[in-house]
């Protein structure tokens, strides 16, 4: 048996199977870093997992609601990562207020928008789609100009993929009527796996900076505990000196 939509079958295989292991390397860095904004952006990638994952199935069988569950999920992914971006520009020891209330908002807004909206993939009304974009390139131009981008290659990767993604699906609702289908499809999916891996980068220059910062810290305690040693050394060597000279004596 071989299916109609092979070509978006493998994409969309790709994009799920890598947003799984991304998700296992986020498990595995939750238990050391332990930021604020990585709780965040741990539960926008379980959405964002999901999506994929019901984009697959509708791929596989068009069952109703499966479509709308992915957009709902990828526009929460969205609004969380946003929130991650936030507290990272913030920091994470200044305390924001919780975005709970308003993420529900809006989400109920897009379910109200995308409820009656064609059951295809990568199908979109123009609100959704230019709201995903506001949501990407607000997160992109906020890391870019945060602190953490000044020193770190990650954040900088990462402000420059939401920022590309924000311009490529600004027309997400035309992608159906192209020519270039497939490759807008294909580099959409590229896109959001990217944004995993640069988060990765992130995680791993910041346990990277506190191992240096820890080095530094031992350094120099043991070069006091080496400058506050010699006179008490020299001190108990003069002494057993002196005891066993009188001893002689």
């Amino acid at each position: 048996m071989v299916l109609a939509n092979q070509g978006l079958l493998g994409i969309a295989f790709f994009e799920a199977t890598a947003c799984i292991i991304l998700l296992v390397l986020f498990l595995l860095f939750r238990r050391d870093h332990h930021v604020g904004y990585f709780g965040f952006w741990l539960a926008g990638w379980w959405c964002f997992t999901f999506s994929s994952l019901c984009e697959l199935a509708l791929l596989l069988r068009p069952l109703p609601g499966l479509n709308l569950a992915s957009v709902f999920a990828q526009a929460a992914a969205l609004l969380l990562f946003l929130v991650a971006v936030v507290h990272c520009a913030a920091g994470s020891d200044r305390r924001i207020w919780s975005p709970v209330p308003v993420i529900g908002l809006i989400l109920a807004a897009i379910y109200y928008i995308e409820r009656r909206g064609p059951q295809q993939v990568t199908s979109l009304h123009w609100v959704t789609a230019i709201f995903e974009t506001v949501l990407c390139l607000l997160a992109g131009w906020m890391m870019w100009r945060s602190e953490l981008a000044r020193h770190s290659h990650g954040a900088q990767l990462l402000a420059g993929i939401f920022l590309l993604s924000g311009l490529h699906g600004i027309d997400r609702p035309l992608w159906l009527d192209s020519p270039l289908f497939l490759l807008r499809v294909a580099f959409g999916h590229f896109l959001g796996v990217a944004l995993g891996i640069a988060m990765v980068v992130v995680v791993l220059e910041g346990a990277r900076t506190r191992s240096e910062e820890l080095n530094d810290k031992m350094r120099r305690l043991t070069l006091l505990h080496t400058w506050r040693r010699p006179p008490e050394a020299g001190r108990r060597e003069f002494g057993a000196t002196r005891g066993a000279g009188i001893g002689r004596f």
